[in-house]
């Protein structure tokens, strides 16, 4: 969502109610996104690796990536709520409430330099890394469909397999025995 935000008023504020002034507020926000940098680049280095045991087949290993991958994630999340805090104490000394549902580039328009351009830098590299998750993920769910599809084949000519012909009758037909598919597991 794209909120667009008046530039604060001359006589904005430098400080929050409890005192806390906008550089530092800014100062937790480039933290924050230097965490979130640090948790997306964990995440990536994950993706990488879940490619790497779908290579190999290893269904132990991508046990385990996807253990860590579902606790990185939920500590992203809560990471994420953090940064709605900050959000709401920059809205709060700006006195722009409609801040809290701005993008990254908004806020950093409303902040004195060097943090904008610390911000926006850092914006940029986040947006660089999302991309290369998306990027991953997306190669990951092609290979899953691929493989998925791969193995119904496989099942699917062995099933065939188990109802062709048996064998010859005493008259020299065809005998066709009914019987169990030999293989029946992917429903």
């Amino acid at each position: 969502m794209n909120v667009r935000i008046a530039p604060p008023a001359e006589d904005t504020p430098r400080h929050t109610a409890a005192g806390q002034p906008l550089a530092e507020i800014a100062r937790q926000l480039l933290d924050h996104l230097a965490q979130t940098q640090t948790h997306l680049r964990v995440l990536v280095e994950t993706g990488r690796a879940k490619l790497a045991a779908m290579r190999r087949a290893d269904a132990g290993g991508l046990q385990q990536i996807a253990s860590r991958e579902a606790a990185l994630l939920e500590a992203f999340l809560l990471h994420e709520r953090s940064r709605a805090i900050i959000v709401a104490q920059l809205a709060q000394t700006l006195r722009q409430p409609e801040l809290t549902r701005a993008t990254l580039h908004t806020i950093s328009e409303l902040l004195p330099e060097p943090a904008r351009s610390a911000i926006v830098a850092r914006k940029h590299a986040l947006a660089e890394l999302a991309e290369a998750l998306r990027r991953d993920n997306a190669l990951a769910a092609r290979v899953a469909r691929d493989l998925q599809g791969h193995v119904r084949a496989v099942y699917a000519a062995m099933n065939e397999a188990c109802r062709q012909s048996f064998g010859y009758g005493p008259a020299g037909n065809e005998r066709h025995v009914d019987r169990d598919a030999c293989v029946d597991a992917v429903g």
